[in-house]
C-alpha cells in the first residue's frame, strides 16, 4: 500500500471523528450523559467523557438497528467477522486499514450489548457468546501481527502480548468463579483494542513524519502491549490471591485459627 493511500485512510476517517467530537462537545452542555456510560463509569485510560462520546457517536446506528429488529447475537458474530478482517489487514501490513476495522469491530461490540438491554433480550447465553468471541478476536488480531512480523523479533512481542491478554481475561473469569471481584489493571480489553487501533491508524502518519517504516510504530505498540498486558495479568494474580486468602481467613472459625 502506498504511503499516500495509507495517509488518506488515516486522515479522512480521523477528520470525521474529530468533527463529530466537536458537535458532541457543543451539545454536551444541554444533554444528559448516557445512562450506560454513567453506570459503567470511567476507567483509568478510558474516562467517562470518552465512553459517553463513543455511545453518542453510535446513536444513529443503534436506532437503525432497533428499528430493523437486528438480533444482538448476529451483531456479535458480525463483530468477530470484522475483527478477522482487521487481522488479515495486519498480516498484509495494511496497518491503517486494520486499525479502522478494529474501531468498526468495537462498534459492533458496543451495539450488541446495548440493543440486548434495550429490547429486553439480554441473557447469560448472549453474554457468554460475546465473551468467548472476544477471546477469538484477541487471538486473530495478535496472530495477524505475528504473521506480519514473522521474520523479526516482533513475532515474540506479538506472542507475549497475546499470552498477557489471555491471562488478564482468565484471571478475571477464574476470580469471579471463586467469588472474588477482579477489575484491576490498566490494560483490559478496551484499552488493548484502543492501543492496537490507534497504533495501526497512526503508523502511516508517524512513519511519514519521522521518515521511518510503518512497522516501527507498530513494533513499539506491540512492545508496550507485551509489557503492560503481562503486568496487568501479574497484578491481577497477586490481587486476587490476596483477596481469596483474606476471604478464606475470614470464613475460618476463630477456634480453628488458634
Amino acid at each position: 500500500m502506498s504511503s499516500s493511500l495509507a495517509a488518506t485512510l488515516t486522515a479522512v476517517p480521523a477528520a470525521l471523528v474529530l468533527l463529530s467530537l466537536g458537535v458532541f462537545v457543543v451539545q454536551a452542555a444541554r444533554r444528559p450523559r448516557d445512562p450506560d456510560a454513567v453506570a459503567r463509569g470511567g476507567k483509568r485510560l478510558l474516562g467517562l467523557f470518552f465512553r459517553d462520546f463513543w455511545y453518542w457517536l453510535h446513536g444513529p446506528a443503534e436506532r437503525w438497528a432497533l428499528r430493523s429488529g437486528l438480533n444482538p447475537d448476529a451483531l456479535t458474530l458480525a463483530g468477530l467477522g470484522v475483527t478477522v478482517a482487521a487481522a488479515l489487514a495486519f498480516a498484509f501490513g495494511w496497518f491503517a486499514v486494520g486499525g479502522w476495522l478494529i474501531v468498526l469491530g468495537g462498534s459492533f461490540d458496543i451495539l450488541d450489548g446495548r440493543i440486548a438491554r434495550q429490547t429486553g433480550t439480554a441473557r447469560p447465553a448472549g453474554a457468554f457468546l460475546d465473551s468467548s468471541l472476544d477471546r477469538y478476536g484477541d487471538f486473530v488480531l495478535f496472530a495477524g501481527l505475528a504473521v506480519a512480523f514473522r521474520q523479526n523479533w516482533g513475532l515474540m512481542l506479538a506472542l507475549l502480548a497475546l499470552g498477557g491478554s489471555f491471562l488478564v481475561s482468565y484471571a478475571r473469569a477464574r476470580a469471579e468463579a471463586l467469588g472474588a471481584e477482579c477489575r484491576d489493571g490498566w490494560f483490559q480489553r478496551a484499552e488493548r483494542m484502543l492501543f492496537l487501533a490507534a497504533g495501526g491508524i497512526l503508523a502511516p502518519v508517524i512513519a511519514w513524519a519521522a521518515g521511518i517504516s510503518q512497522t516501527t510504530p507498530m513494533l513499539a505498540v506491540l512492545g508496550l502491549l507485551a509489557l503492560m498486558t503481562n503486568l496487568t495479568a501479574f497484578g491481577r494474580v497477586r490481587s486476587v490471591y490476596r483477596r481469596l486468602d483474606e476471604m478464606a481467613s475470614q470464613s475460618t472459625p476463630v477456634s480453628e485459627r488458634t
